[in-house]
């Protein structure tokens, strides 16, 4: 709906807060039997007057809050995506408004089976999307594993040792790297120029300078890059400006929707090309000293106008000046 997270977190939150006071939805025990592992809870959705329940099974909901909480008491575990089991929990309105300033919900149950029967039409949302369900019978229950691809990132410690013996393991990691090697071009950005569209990579982009070309694998750690883009910038035969050493990358792929954001170079080892940027499209640099390409647009055209000008005056004062002779 909008183009910033925080935009989409007032307006929903605005929508959320008329909701609550007005209950367009409300009475939900009176509509719904709900068992855990063949307990009939529904008693207690009546004891408490929830306005809604949650069915899941990871840690996070929400935008990154915790509704179950990270403690385990009683018979109630820390929840896992991969113990098989369902957390089930309730909200009152109070409840669900304070879930985003660290509230917790109700736990009712964490089974393995869930079974839900509704005697009217409900509003619901299954992983995010939204839906109004007429009444139904719904059956919950854990189906399978599927395996997933992890990047391991690689830590300080980890760098320092893989020192040590460089030529050993560079012959190990030649031999079992499956890296690609790609060809990106490197873009280096002005600091004013940054703080104006740090928030849109492609005018971002636009304004930055091509410096040169560079080969190297996918997977490159970005302080190997960085020995690469220093000899792009001492050997540049014609660049408009003199390069300093204390350049940033910028990422753009991280956190894309809230904009662009510059690398600690204390990370730089911890960061992939691929972490960072994308492979086929560039890489981008900030430099403090590069002059900026947008203001220095902007006066020329400043500059254009104002000569403009001149020739206008002039040229009035001309031809005033051959009517008085006329005279």
């Amino acid at each position: 709906m909008l183009n910033s997270r925080l935009k989409n977190r007032i307006a929903y939150g605005g929508l959320g807060t008329i909701d609550l006071f007005k209950r367009t939805w409300k009475d939900l025990s009176e509509y719904i039997h709900l068992e855990c592992d063949g307990v009939d809870i529904t008693p207690r959705l009546k004891e408490l007057k929830l306005h809604c329940i949650l069915f899941h099974n990871i840690t996070y909901y929400a935008g990154g809050t915790i509704p179950w909480g990270s403690e385990s008491t009683g018979d109630a575990m820390k929840p896992s995506c991969c113990d098989g089991k369902i957390e089930v929990l309730g909200f009152t309105t109070a409840t669900l408004a304070a879930l985003q300033m660290g509230g917790k919900g109700e736990r009712l149950a964490q089974c393995s089976e869930v079974n839900v029967l509704t005697y009217k039409a409900i509003p619901m949302q299954v992983d995010g999307e939204p839906c109004l369900l007429a009444a139904s019978r719904i059956h919950l229950t854990f189906h399978s594993k599927v395996p997933m691809l992890r990047r391991e990132k690689k830590l300080a410690f980890i760098a320092n040792l893989a020192r040590r013996n460089t030529r050993h393991d560079r012959k190990d990691s030649q031999a079992q790297s499956t890296s690609v090697i790609v060809q990106m071009s490197v873009n280096v950005v002005a600091r004013l120029d940054y703080d104006a569209y740090k928030d849109s990579f492609e005018r971002l982009k636009n304004t930055g300078f091509e410096i040169g070309v560079i080969n190297l694998e996918s997977e490159c750690d970005l302080d190997v890059a960085r020995v690469l883009i220093q000899k792009l910038l001492d050997d540049h035969p014609c660049l408009p400006y003199e390069p300093s050493k204390d350049w940033r990358f910028l990422d753009y792929i991280t956190n894309a929707e809230e904009g662009t954001f510059r690398v600690p170079r204390a990370q730089e080892h911890v960061h992939s090309i691929s972490d960072i940027s994308n492979p086929d499209d560039c890489l981008l640099i900030l430099d403090d000293v590069f002059p900026s390409i947008t203001s220095s647009d902007t006066s020329l055209q400043q500059q254009s106008i104002m000569q403009r000008r001149i020739r206008e005056t002039l040229r009035i004062v001309l031809s005033s000046d051959a009517k008085e002779t006329h005279l």
